[in-house]
């Protein structure tokens, strides 16, 4: 876990989660999906952490990489 000025708010806790650890989220929308898609990707530009999302039909997988 990082603390200090390395620590982002994310609205999914995606900040919280540990590398390799899997968070599954169902969207049936296409909007939640993209919502969640955006938080990983700011995560990934605003920290030195790396998120990978995976969408399969209303289901979204969220991987931390690093």
């Amino acid at each position: 876990m990082t603390f200090g000025t390395d620590t982002r708010k994310s609205k999914y806790g995606l900040n919280t989660m540990e590398v390799g650890e899997v968070r599954v989220f169902d969207t049936p929308t296409l909007r939640s999906r993209s919502l969640i898609r955006r938080s990983a990707h700011n995560q990934n530009m605003r920290s030195v952490r790396y998120y990978m999302t995976r969408i399969k039909d209303a289901i979204t997988q969220v991987t931390r990489l690093r």
